[in-house]
């Protein structure tokens, strides 16, 4: 047969066109590789979290005004030994014979407040400071206090607000491993995956990507993969076919884990 002879029965010219397409077909084609590495979140994040402890450092003053607020709302206490008649909680200060019984006092009035979260201490009583808590978490929960009419050195330190939970973040839940050539076809030859420090415990999935539409090469490699190569019957279609304008992109579809990486690989024909 005629160098210029197709299988088919073409000759001569027809023959020689062909050939000549195919040629040029294989000349235009080019064996691209490329890697890149997921990485689960470098940053745990944290939960919501709940206001510091209120400490009232109480001094044995006989007579003083004491104050504690919780989400705006103001709680005002009279320590002396007469009742004064007034708006204020009466705590009676008449029958305090230790430096702890103030604090000790104190915290048995908070808590009689019935506020949910707040409970007050006089650490086991074995300290003149009256420890407030809230167990309340987020931004919008606070408390505060105060004292004033004190002729003892006493101070009020801690509180304020909550915070909200911080996300976890840091990762790369999708990497770009071949770039697009947007006047080429893509066709996969090899794709795979290996333990880059850890892990991702997650699922991840090879897929050649066009604008925003992801077409799967092979099934997803399950959580914690070490080592793992797509066979070459799982993306036959895509080789056959090929892909225009695509590149090849590895990406998370289960929840982002922290910490671990894992390396992608791919081996494609652009043509």
């Amino acid at each position: 047969m005629s160098l210029d002879t197709l299988n088919n029965g073409d000759s001569g010219l027809d023959a020689r066109t062909k050939i000549n397409a195919a040629i040029d077909a294989v000349n235009a084609s080019t064996i691209i590789r490329g890697s890149g590495v997921l990485q689960g979140h470098t940053n745990p994040g944290s939960p919501e979290n709940a206001p510091s402890d209120l400490s009232y450092n109480l001094a044995f003053d006989q007579e003083f005004l004491l104050f504690y607020t919780h989400n705006g709302t103001t709680y005002s206490f009279t320590i002396s030994v007469t009742d004064p008649a007034d708006s204020t909680i009466w705590i009676d200060s008449s029958g305090f014979s230790t430096a702890l019984d103030p604090a000790t006092a104190v915290a048995a009035a908070i808590n009689a407040l019935s506020i949910p979260g707040i409970t007050a201490s006089n650490a086991e009583a074995t300290s003149q400071n009256c420890i407030v808590s809230d167990t309340n978490t987020g931004p919008a929960e606070s408390h505060s206090g105060s004292l004033t009419n004190t002729t003892d050195p006493i101070t009020v330190t801690g509180g304020g607000s909550g915070s909200s939970a911080v996300p976890p973040s840091g990762a790369t839940s999708e990497v770009t491993i071949i770039p697009a050539d947007e006047s080429k076809d893509v066709k996969m030859i090899k794709a795979g995956v290996y333990n880059a420090g850890g892990g991702v415990n997650t699922t991840v999935q090879i897929a050649l990507k066009v604008a925003s539409t992801y077409y799967p090469i092979g099934a997803a490699f399950s959580a914690y993969t070490m080592t793992g190569e797509v066979a070459a019957g799982e993306f036959f279609f895509e080789w056959v076919t090929g892909r225009p304008a695509a590149s090849v992109v590895a990406r998370m579809t289960g929840e982002i884990p922290t910490g671990g990486a894992l390396a992608c690989w791919a081996v494609v024909e652009q043509r």
